[in-house]
């Protein structure tokens, strides 16, 4: 039950097909963050996947669905979606996009760090204290977390795949106890039978400008992390009037990923990419990326939200 089976979610798979099949017709594209309208589209090397890094006169594209593989990018003009000459340079960087398995150590801001957490093979995450080079503090878990996050002094800690729970824990350092907690299936009023159908199995989170974002099955939540006030919440689906499944998840990976831009939200999932209102959580404009098995990991910047897109993209919908 430690075991993670991260390879199955690496290759795609149709919704009505029994193989994984890889993709290699994406493309780059660009949308009006406030609308969803098409802004221009780059379509190049094939693409299975990619992920961004947005600097002062270029889009670097790195067409790897591992956030830390950087090899092979592509560079474009981030206005135009024109090939561009390479010229990034680090203290250039405006923004880079998240992904699902954000490979990064733990770091609080007193510097105590973990950096040998590993979703489904680490139970109790330690901290250490870089001055002493001894562990500072232990955070002793009732599952295998999936994913763990790092606030200020606060470090959060979300149950997911294999423990059939979606649950974020809240921990100031060096603390015992969790400052807060929110089990979603109880919030939810889902029911309590492991393994039941409509309970919801995982909670995937980031925390942006100040504010906790939380994604379990068709819901997501903005929270603040110091205390866990629920400031809003949206059911994406019924909001969109579709299904969770097929119409948001597709069956392969669980996780939606977010990005922010002052009042705009982009939350991607499987099968939709939508944005939302920063502030109350009421939807924009949606749209089917067709990227599916894998989500698109967006970055948002400059009005503009840069993802990778199939050939099958249906055009924003708005939400009056």
């Amino acid at each position: 039950m430690r075991t993670l089976l991260l390879a199955a979610v690496l290759f795609a798979v149709p919704a009505d097909a029994k193989e994984w099949l890889p993709r290699t017709d994406l493309e780059v594209v660009a949308l009006d963050a406030k609308t969803g309208a098409l802004k221009w589209s780059h379509q190049g090397t094939p693409l299975a996947n990619a992920h961004f890094e947005l600097y002062a006169d270029v889009l670097a594209v790195y067409p790897h669905y591992d956030l830390t593989d950087k090899s092979n990018p592509i560079f474009l003009d981030p206005k135009t979606g024109a090939a561009a000459p390479d010229t990034r340079d680090p203290a250039k960087l405006r923004a880079r996009s998240s992904g699902q398995w954000i490979k990064e150590s733990i770091v609080l801001a007193n510097g105590w760090r973990a950096d040998g957490f590993k979703a489904g093979y680490t139970k109790d995450v330690d901290l250490v204290d870089p001055k002493t080079g001894q562990t500072a503090w232990t955070i002793r878990s009732a599952q295998y977390p999936e994913f763990v996050r790092a606030y200020k002094n606060l470090a959060f800690v979300g149950y997911g795949y294999l423990t059939d729970e979606s649950m974020l824990f809240a921990y100031a350092a060096g603390a015992s106890k969790p400052a807060w907690s929110i089990d979603f299936n109880k919030l939810l009023r889902k029911p309590a039978a492991k393994k039941a159908q409509q309970r919801l199995g995982r909670v995937a989170y980031q925390i942006i400008d100040d504010v906790l974002y939380a994604q379990t099955g068709e819901h997501v939540f903005a929270i603040t992390p110091a205390t866990g006030t629920i400031l809003w919440r949206r059911d994406v689906a019924a909001s969109l009037g579709v299904k969770y499944e097929p119409d948001l998840y597709g069956g392969a990976l669980d996780v939606a990923v977010f990005a922010r831009e002052g009042d705009v939200l982009v939350v991607s999932f499987e099968k939709r990419v939508a944005a939302l209102r920063a502030d109350t959580g009421r939807i924009l404009w949606s749209i089917d990326p067709d990227t599916f098995p894998h989500s698109a990991f967006p970055l948002v910047a400059n009005g503009l939200v840069y993802i990778t897109a199939g050939p099958k993209r249906t055009e924003a919908k708005l939400q009056i």
